[in-house]
Formats: C-alpha cells, structure tokens, sequence
C-alpha cells in the first residue's frame, strides 16, 4: 500500500506522461533548473523553509 498522491502521481506522470514541472519542485528546496543545459544549481539565499525541505528529501 502506498499514499493516494502516489498513485496520483503516477497516474499523472507515468501514464498520462503530463510533463513534471522540475523546475518548480527543485526551487521549493532552494536549488535552480536551467532547462537548456540541463543543469541544477543551489540557490545563493535559500530559505529556512528551501533548507527544511533540501534537508527532508536529500539530508544535506
């Protein structure tokens, strides 16, 4: 058994192949997607709530 929002997501994303808006999760954990180069990079200033969430999904 999983949560309801990862069914969702994947029903979203795997099936209906929406595309995944990248950019904006990667900035919510202070980190910034340059589409083109295919790149990410950390923010200068991330917020408490940006290092919160970095620290929640990746522990750094």
């Amino acid at each position: 058994m999983t949560f309801p929002e990862i069914r969702q997501f994947f029903k979203a994303y795997v099936e209906e192949g929406q595309t995944i808006l990248l950019k904006a999760y990667l900035q919510q954990a202070g980190f910034d997607y340059d589409e083109s180069a295919k790149t990410v990079i950390e923010i200068k200033h991330p917020s408490t709530a940006q290092l919160a969430l970095r620290k929640a999904w990746i522990n750094q």
